[in-house]
């Protein structure tokens, strides 16, 4: 709490100097600068997130911005694609109150709040965040309260400060002591962000834009006093990574059937190459990749195999013998979409493992 209210404390500072100096906030396009000149100097964001965004994602939905401030991303999202209700959220009450000044429409609203402590009895469709979440260090919490708060299509738009590795000792003291303020100290890296969101449960991340950053501009008040840090923040890489992570990943559902008993299961196969080859592998190193039939007990492969030859472009799939007679379905609906995906590969489905030695050793 002592740190929110640090944070709290300095964006209201922050939310009355650029009133009073308004500046380029140096994040949008000259097209959205053409569009609404007042509204691109209140963004306090690290990047333009609409170029990753289609209007049938947003047309007619409900949208959430995490870290809203002044409200400069609601307004261009809602002059852009029309949603049906966008609700932002700040810990600034300087922010919050800006924000409502501005807004015209009764559909977008702002409130004073942290993620923490937000409740909303219905879900949304897209949830955005614009260098918002780096300054908190518990980031699985929030994670977590994202997947909750959206609805089983929907889809969180994040931009993001980072590091290439983890972020160095010096660095992280300094974050510590100043509350939160000195912001760079507590980046964490790329890697451990992503794994945060996958372990909140998104069934797929995905890595959209990344950018190098040199941070010392921003803080040369604290440089001057503290030259020790300087040599630190050369020793760390420094990122603004872009991602989109979906709470639920486009999946086939596949029958099943059970040559023993002849009952029928269904299990999830992703559209994603990555997401379905990183689930057959954690079902393989926590031994998942059999399971009994619920009615007979027989074991049966509960995971699909994947060969996956980086140096010949190929990638076979095997399947369990008994859903040969659906080969002409699966071609079409499995195969064909990680061809679009990946038009250089070869792609092939067998069914048995006989058949499949045989591809993978052509």
């Amino acid at each position: 709490m002592k740190t929110i209210n640090t944070l709290a404390k300095h964006y209201d500072q922050e939310a009355r100097e650029r009133l009073q100096n308004p500046k380029d906030s140096g994040i949008y396009s000259q097209n959205l600068k053409d569009l609404n000149p007042e509204n691109s100097r209140l963004g306090f964001g690290c990047a333009e997130l609409f170029t990753f965004l289609e209007r049938e994602q947003i047309q007619n939905k409900r949208v959430l911005d995490i870290g809203c401030g002044a409200g400069a991303d609601m307004i261009y999202l809602n002059q852009i694609f029309s949603p049906k209700e966008i609700m932002g959220i700040d810990i600034s009450e300087e922010m919050i109150r800006l924000a409502n000044q501005r807004f015209s429409q009764t559909h977008l609203k702002a409130i004073k709040t942290s993620i923490e402590e937000f409740s909303d009895p219905q879900k949304f469709d897209l949830i955005l965040s614009n260098a918002v979440i780096h300054l908190n260090q518990r980031k699985t919490p929030i994670f977590q309260k994202i997947y909750d708060l959206l609805e089983d299509e929907g889809e969180f738009l994040c931009a993001d400060f980072m590091t290439q590795t983890p972020v160095h000792p010096k660095l992280l003291q300094e974050f510590q002591t100043s509350g939160g303020l000195f912001l760079f100290g507590g980046l964490e890296s790329r890697d451990v962000y992503l794994n945060g969101l996958a372990s909140a449960g998104f069934e797929e991340v995905e890595v959209l834009e990344t950018r190098c950053f040199d941070p010392s501009p921003q803080i040369r008040n604290i440089l001057a006093s503290k030259p020790d840090l300087l040599s630190s923040l050369r020793q760390t890489q420094f990122l603004i990574v872009i991602l989109k992570a979906r709470k639920m990943a486009p999946c086939q559902i596949i029958p099943i059937l059970c040559p023993q008993c002849k009952s029928t299961r269904t299990i999830k196969h992703y559209a994603s190459i990555n997401r379905q080859i990183h689930l057959n592998l954690c079902k393989k190193i926590s031994g998942q990749l059999w399971s009994p039939c619920p009615s007979c007990e027989r074991l049966e492969i509960e995971a699909w195999m994947q060969y996956h030859d980086m140096d010949a472009k190929k990638m076979v799939v095997a399947l369990p013998p008994e859903q040969k007679h659906l080969r002409a379905e699966l071609e079409k609906s499995l195969l064909g979409p990680m061809q679009k995906q990946m038009p250089h590969y070869h792609f092939y489905l067998c069914f048995g493992l006989s058949e499949f030695k045989k591809l993978c050793q052509q």
